[in-house]
């Protein structure tokens, strides 16, 4: 049985998200097979995560597409099916056009699809790449797409399947920081993230710009952690890669992966 008291301590803006995952995690436990969730974004995972990992008798897993996938679906199954009986629950489609003329953003190819009536949780990343986009979506979707998309900033496309090794996965554009912090407190692991000062993060924190793991935080000295990811309005996101340990002076070595 699953304990449906758990939504009531969520932020008012996911309980009706985490109610259908509560609901799904029930549906695989009735049914005793996979299901899924739409797409998450990083976010949603995280919640969707604490919601489900205290089940019993059921585990989970994430999938994107590839492996560095921001938006991603959660199957959810019971923990003595393995993972080659899961079904296939994405698709991916090529959408191509001749787009050297006139280019097409990211935003352009959501845009586009959004507009065929397809809802955004139906839709997980986009790539852009130089002959237009690929698209990884629920396969339920894949047929209205094909017969439904037909032009992109102007621009005639096709829309075909293709296969998950057929995906361009895009450049890892990231930093790696690996420096010294006097401790885990919010602050000193931001500053450093971000290349400022202490007391100027912290009034990123105080006007409530921080979140850890996508949660607000607005307590400077709030504890941080291996794995925890940390964005900050208008200064972007980091992650904390590797926590090392102490130095001879004291102080903590971390390292710390920046997106740029």
């Amino acid at each position: 049985m699953v304990d449906r008291s758990i939504i009531k301590l969520l932020p008012a803006e996911q309980r009706e998200l985490g109610a259908k995952i509560i609901d799904k995690a029930q549906s695989a436990l009735k049914i005793y097979q996979p299901v899924f969730t739409d797409f998450l974004d990083p976010g949603q995972q995280v919640m969707a995560k604490k919601l489900v990992s205290g089940i019993y008798g059921l585990t989970w897993k994430f999938d994107g597409g590839y492996d560095s996938a921001e938006r991603k679906r959660m199957i959810i199954f019971p923990e003595d099916l393995s993972w080659g009986e899961i079904p296939e629950c994405i698709c991916c489609l090529q959408v191509a056009g001749n787009f050297r003329f006139r280019k097409a953003t990211h935003r352009d190819f959501l845009g586009a699809v959004l507009n065929t009536g397809i809802r955004r949780e139906k839709l997980g990343d986009i790539i852009v790449v130089d002959e237009g986009c690929q698209l990884i979506v629920v396969p339920e979707i894949k047929d209205y797409l094909a017969q439904n998309l037909f032009k992109i900033h102007q621009v005639p496309v096709k829309v075909t399947e293709i296969s998950r090794e057929e995906l361009i996965s895009p450049a890892d554009n990231t930093k790696i920081i690996d420096t010294t912090v006097s401790s885990l407190r919010l602050d000193a692991v931001a500053g450093a993230g971000f290349g400022i000062s202490r007391s100027k993060i912290a009034k990123y924190i105080n006007s409530e710009k921080v979140k850890v793991n996508f949660e607000t935080i607005t307590d400077a000295d709030y504890r941080i952690n291996e794995g925890d990811v940390v964005s900050t309005r208008g200064l972007g996101r980091i992650s904390i890669e590797k926590v090392k340990g102490n130095t001879r002076k004291g102080r903590i070595g971390i390292v710390i992966k920046r997106y740029l």
